[in-house]
């Protein structure tokens, strides 16, 4: 993430710089040359659900959700939490992923 953009306090920045990062990917086709297909990322209010698309634009299933401080129980696919400083408790499902401010890394 571009540290210009970024404050480490808020949420919401942090969720504005993880989609413009994820734009400039998709824009030069990273996710298909990946094998993950065509995606659509779906703001929510805790994040992004992470849509596949098929044939003719049609939605084929959910690839998961993108959380920033929570992930809803209820989520189909893959679940993934972002949370800055200290790792949070999550359920067993879910992936997390730490960004640490301090150095600038996410583990």
């Amino acid at each position: 993430m571009n540290r210009s953009f970024v404050q480490p306090d808020d949420v919401r920045s942090l969720k504005f710089e993880f989609y413009a990062q994820v734009r400039r990917l998709w824009d030069r086709g990273v996710p298909v040359g990946l094998g993950l297909g065509h995606v659509l990322f779906r703001p929510t209010g805790y994040g992004f659900a992470v849509e596949r698309v098929g044939d003719d634009g049609k939605p084929a299933g959910m690839a998961g959700v993108i959380g920033f401080d929570v992930v809803p129980e209820e989520s189909t696919g893959e679940r993934i939490l972002i949370v800055t400083g200290e790792s949070a408790n999550t359920d067993p499902g879910v992936t997390l992923v730490t960004f640490n401010p301090r150095s600038w890394k996410a583990t």
